[in-house]
């Protein structure tokens, strides 16, 4: 309903019968302004609802990787954007229409030293997933370095919030290879894998590199 401030000689403001009045100024000072009342219109062309399934698809997949994940590691992982913000853009930007996801780029964490070279695990056990990878130490690294693991299956068909994974391994940078359980045996995983520093690199978090991987059945 509009309203009238100011008594009979005041402006109104709100809306009656489809109209609704505002203020605006001009060169005479402000002025009443009505417009006709337009609803809001609710696009939903084919492009607008698969960038909405996989905006609500990557929300899945971030939340249940957890905020211990988005909010200390992937913190301005893209530009200047919070860690939620930037594992949402890279799932988005991952993922095609179906909701498949696809390996992206390496992503830049930190300055910690990646290994030169990452190979997935040529034959994990039942339900794992894993890399094997150089164990120079590189700027920066040390042999205690811990190696973290997400794996996310690339079907959506596949996703549950069990088998979203973020977890560490028991193994270290000089170990050379680690892998973790995902309970979900032979599921097409997207795995990203990078190091956590220890000893004189604690504190420290490398880049985090892409893979796709089938668990082990």
């Amino acid at each position: 309903m509009a309203t009238v401030q100011g008594g009979v000689t005041g402006r109104p403001a709100g809306k009656i019968a489809g109209v609704v009045f505002g203020a605006a100024r001009g060169r005479a000072g402000k002025l009443v302004t009505a417009r006709e009342k337009v609803p809001p219109s609710n696009p939903r062309t084919a492009a607008q609802q698969a960038q909405r399934n996989k905006f609500s698809s990557s929300l899945t997949i971030v939340r249940n990787l957890g905020p211990s994940v988005y909010q200390d590691d992937w913190n301005r992982a893209i530009g200047q954007l919070p860690g939620f913000q930037s594992l949402m853009s890279i799932m988005m930007n991952a993922m095609d229409t179906n909701l498949d996801l696809s390996a992206p780029p390496t992503t830049p964490l930190g300055d910690l030293h990646l290994p030169q070279t990452i190979e997935p695990l040529a034959a994990p056990g039942e339900g794992e997933i894993g890399a094997t990878f150089s164990d120079e130490n590189g700027p920066n690294g040390t042999p205690a370095d811990v190696p973290f693991f997400l794996g996310i299956p690339t079907a959506d068909a596949d996703r549950s919030s069990s088998s979203i994974i973020a977890q560490a391994p028991l193994e270290t940078r000089g170990d050379g290879s680690a892998s973790i359980s995902t309970a979900e045996p032979g599921v097409e995983y997207l795995v990203a894998m990078y190091f956590h520093g220890e000893g004189t690199a604690e504190g420290l978090i490398s880049p985090a590199a892409w893979f796709i991987m089938t668990a082990g059945s």
